[in-house]
Order: C-alpha cells, then structure tokens, then sequence
C-alpha cells in the first residue's frame, strides 16, 4: 500500500503562462503565495513550479504581474505608465531625446555602479 504514482502532467511553458494569465485575470486585487498559486493550479511536480516560477518571473518583468515579496505576486492594474518631462534650453529649444537619455543613463550607471 505504498503511494502509487503520481501522473506527470506536462505542460508547455506557453500553457503555464496561459494558466497563469487567467488565474491572476480572474482574481484581480489579490496577493497570492508561491504556495497558494500551485494549489490551485494544481501544478504538484517539482518541473512544473519552477517552470512557474520563471514564467510569472517574466510576467513582472513585462508589467503584466507585480512582485510583492519575493514569493508573492498580484496582477498589475496599473498599467504600464511612462513618466518623463520636458527639458528646455536656454534658448527655448527642447533638448534631443537621445542627447538627454544618454546623459540620463550614464548618470544612471554611475549611481547604480556603487551598489
């Protein structure tokens, strides 16, 4: 009477993150655990969770999914917004976009360089 075996769903990383996408649709304003996520999934094999685990990893990357803690996600509701302002000189023209992303991102570079 021992465990009989388990049977191994396999699963593509493009039907987890179609999973995925419809569990975090379906519940908009909730957190939810690493825990909770393969419970109601149902994703019980070792491959299956980390397949998830990368795939929800790229999900934030793209703004689709926020990381609340490290184990934890929620879907994004905010969208993805872009801030910036206008610079002017002091002749009236507005600086080009690449000069000052440049300059931008260098001075980017050289704070994030120290951590």
């Amino acid at each position: 009477m021992g465990k009989g075996k388990k049977g191994g769903k396999r699963l593509t990383k493009k039907q987890v993150a179609e999973k995925l996408q419809q569990f975090f649709e379906q519940q908009p304003g909730k957190t939810f655990s690493f825990k909770e996520i393969f419970k109601s999934l149902k994703l019980d094999t070792h491959p299956l969770k980390m397949l998830a685990i990368d795939v929800m990893e790229e999900m934030a990357w793209d703004d689709f999914l926020t990381k609340v803690t490290d184990s934890s996600y929620r879907l994004n509701q905010a969208g993805q917004v872009l801030e910036g302002r206008f610079v002017r000189k002091t002749n009236g023209k507005l600086v080009r976009a690449r000069r000052w992303l440049y300059a931008y991102l260098r001075k980017r570079t050289q704070f994030d360089g120290g951590t």
